[in-house]
């Protein structure tokens, strides 16, 4: 665990080093983890940032996804995962383009797909209304038959 050593009102105590924070290299005072590193916890080391993470200011605690990159949280350890998304779909901070939601921002909104023709892949966009479907599957039957 790493300290700082903190002098206040004539007393002495040892404190932790809150999260984004590291001892200062003789534990005299915590600074800010630098630029590509984060500390997520108090009492942490700063620890280097994975490819997909934002660790772009000092001080970071828990770095957001990059642009393209979706985070995962879910390592019982507490560890964290960044994975590559397809086609442009993550903008950053696991904020996902227009209507698409959820892991890898590979989810629609209700009322939206991803599914079909005339669609870019994997990109949600309107359901057709059904009044087109319904002359689809007229001129679909009309054709086959």
């Amino acid at each position: 665990i790493y300290n700082a050593y903190v002098a206040g009102n004539g007393t002495e105590s040892c404190l932790l080093c809150p999260a984004g924070f590291t001892n200062a290299p003789k534990g005299e005072w915590c600074q800010a983890c630098s630029v590509g590193t984060f500390a997520r916890s108090e009492g942490s080391e700063c620890l280097p940032c994975a490819p997909g993470a934002n660790c772009i200011a000092s001080g970071t605690t828990t770095p957001g996804s990059l642009p393209e990159y979706y985070r995962f949280d879910a390592s019982p350890d507490g560890a964290l995962y960044f994975l590559k998304c397809l086609d442009g779909l993550c903008l950053g901070d696991n904020q996902c383009l227009g209507s698409n939601n959820g892991a890898l921002c590979l989810s629609c909104l209700p009322g939206t797909t991803n599914m079909g023709v005339l669609r870019r892949r994997f990109q949600c966009s309107n359901c057709l209304p059904t009044a087109v479907l319904v002359i689809f599957l007229i001129i679909y039957f009309l054709i086959i038959y």
